[in-house]
């Protein structure tokens, strides 16, 4: 068998935990309690598949796209650390949360039927902040030149859970479907958005009078229309004006740019 830099990753991944007093599945082994995160900044993940190569960001995206389309799961998302991106699947508080398991037999029900062919199936511990968790999604890593995106969803602090967790989760669900998603926070908002478009993402249009407005690239319409995002929500529920009528989901500046 040829020994790539992709198997060598991954035979240092599983030596490293299972060594004594490494943080892993196996905690510090002197059995400490296992530590319970706040999903916003951290947690624990189940660890698929792992690339090392020079583009493993890139690789690890493909492979994690190829995985939810084969596998009809959602929950997929790439965590990069360093010079090294894990393929993962689902966040959760803490190392012996019960839907670990769970996730791992639907994990394992897949494999078995041929529709995915996992490289491991490892319990890791992850962090958002530092470059870590599901930064791959964030608006900040869309190209430089971007100038325009498309909001869809909004998430804040009057939401039943984390607004933060479940705008990823949201573009993560939204990757899984080969869209370019990405969530953005902002105070007590998070932001889901789709898309990132350059000066042509606007068209100018004449009436009448000879006005001219600006309006939204009849391919971005249609991608609007496709996806069904024509209506914006919050926190997951469609959104009406103080008149009853839609709020529609419109392109915006790229935050910061």
């Amino acid at each position: 068998m040829v020994i790539t830099r992709r198997w060598l990753f991954v035979l240092g991944l599983a030596a490293l935990i299972v060594m004594p007093g490494c943080e892993g599945l196996l905690g510090d082994g002197g059995g400490a309690p296992r530590r319970t995160l706040d999903t916003a900044r951290g947690g624990y993940t189940i660890a698929v598949d792992g690339y090392a190569e020079v583009y493993h960001e890139q690789y690890a995206q493909q492979q994690m796209a190829s995985y939810a389309a084969q596998s009809g799961l959602t929950g997929f998302w790439v965590n990069t650390r360093g010079d090294k991106s894990y393929v993962c699947f689902g966040r959760y508080g803490s190392a012996d949360d019960p839907a670990i398991e769970r996730d791992m037999q639907r994990l394992r029900a897949a494999a078995d039927a041929g529709r995915i062919q996992t490289r491991m199936m490892t319990v890791l511990p992850y962090e958002v902040t530092g470059g870590g968790a599901a930064e791959v999604y964030h608006m900040d890593r869309a190209h430089p030149e971007t100038i325009y995106t498309l909001l869809i969803s909004v998430y804040d602090d009057r939401y039943s859970g984390d607004p933060r967790v479940a705008a990823e989760r949201e573009a993560a669900a939204w990757r899984a479907q080969d869209q370019e998603a990405y969530y953005y926070h902002s105070g007590h908002e998070s932001a889901v958005l789709i898309g990132a478009y350059y000066h042509g993402a606007f068209v100018q249009k004449r009436d009448a009078m000879n006005r001219v407005s600006n309006q939204m690239h009849p391919v971005i319409v249609r991608l609007r229309q496709e996806l069904g995002v024509v209506q914006m929500k919050r926190n997951g529920e469609p959104m009406f004006d103080e008149a009853g009528g839609v709020v529609e989901s419109e392109l915006i500046r790229v935050p910061g740019r």
